[in-house]
Parts: structure tokens; C-alpha cells; sequence
């Protein structure tokens, strides 16, 4: 079955990129958070290990938060420009194929929020 995408959800698109990024900056925090807390550990004569603690630690919070910030500003920013594009463009084409590979008429999809969890419209 043929379809074109004619439009991005803003919102959609931006929380799940700020998730994403989100998740990006939890893994880049622990990275930073060990690295810090070695470098606290084998600094001669343990000189800087409460500072370097209390910076591996603001960091580690810190750069989720940001990265989840920076992640919507860019999915906001990005999808502006997608939408743009398919506007000018006049839409994205995509082949959707069901797993048995027949086509199905989207006007009769079985798929969505309701029937997926049996609700009033599932069959």
C-alpha cells in the first residue's frame, strides 16, 4: 500500500527526540561521573578529590538535563524544516507492507490507540 506523509506532529516529534537525547545524556553522565571519580581517585596525594567529586557529580545530572533541553529545542527546530520540505515538496512516499504481504486499504486499518488494547472499536 502506498502512502505519503504529508506532515510531522511538532510536539510528537520533539518529545521523543528530547527522550532519545534524553537517554544519550544519562549514558554520557555515567561516562563522565566514572571518569571524573578516576581521575579523583589517582590524583597524587588525593588533592583535588572533593572537587573533582562535586564537578563528576554536577555533570552527571547536569548533562541529562541538557542534552533532554538541547533534544526538544533540535526536534522543534527539525520537524519545522520536514514539514517545509514535504510542503514544498508535496509529501514523502512510503510503501507500507503487511507482514503477510498483502496490500491493506488504509481507510480499513485495524490499527490504533482503541483496538490495539481492546477498546470499543476492536473486533
Amino acid at each position: 500500500m502506498k502512502v505519503k506523509l504529508k506532515r510531522i506532529g511538532l510536539l510528537s516529534f520533539a518529545i521523543n527526540q528530547a527522550l532519545w537525547m534524553g537517554a544519550l545524556g544519562v549514558l554520557l553522565g555515567f561516562i563522565f561521573l566514572i571518569a571524573f571519580l578516576l581521575g579523583a581517585t589517582f590524583s597524587p596525594k588525593g588533592e583535588g578529590y572533593l572537587p573533582s567529586m562535586i564537578v563528576g557529580s554536577f555533570i552527571a545530572v547536569a548533562t541529562p538535563i541538557l542534552y533532554l533541553a538541547v533534544g526538544f529545542v533540535a526536534g522543534l527546530f527539525t520537524t519545522l524544516v520536514w514539514n517545509i520540505a514535504f510542503r514544498l515538496t508535496g509529501g514523502l512516499d512510503l510503501e507500507i507492507e503487511n507482514e503477510d504481504g498483502g496490500d491493506q486499504d488504509a481507510s480499513n486499518s485495524d490499527v490504533g490507540p482503541t483496538t490495539l488494547f481492546g477498546g470499543p472499536y476492536s473486533r
